[in-house]
C-alpha cells in the first residue's frame, strides 16, 4: 500500500529538496494500491481542498510513500 501526501513548497525550493520538513503546507491523504491511483487521489485531494499553491510563488509535489510491512 502507498500513502498519499501532497506537499506545497516555495518556488525557491528545488523539487528534490521539497519534503515534509521544508514544505509550507502538507496534505495527508489516504492509502492506495498503485502509483497511478496515488497520483489521481492526490490531484483529487487538491481539487477538494481549500489549500492550494499560490500561483507564481508555490508548487505542489505529490509523494507516494510505500508503507513498511512488519515482518514476523
Amino acid at each position: 500500500m502507498l500513502s498519499v501526501i501532497v506537499l506545497i513548497c516555495s518556488l525557491s525550493t528545488q523539487p528534490q529538496d521539497c519534503d515534509a520538513s521544508s514544505a509550507r503546507m502538507t496534505l495527508q491523504g489516504g492509502e492506495t494500491a498503485s502509483v497511478m491511483s496515488c497520483g489521481m487521489e492526490a490531484q483529487a485531494m487538491l481539487g477538494r481542498s481549500a489549500l492550494k499553491p499560490d500561483l507564481g510563488r508555490e508548487y505542489a509535489k505529490i509523494e507516494c510513500l510505500r508503507k513498511k510491512v512488519a515482518q514476523r
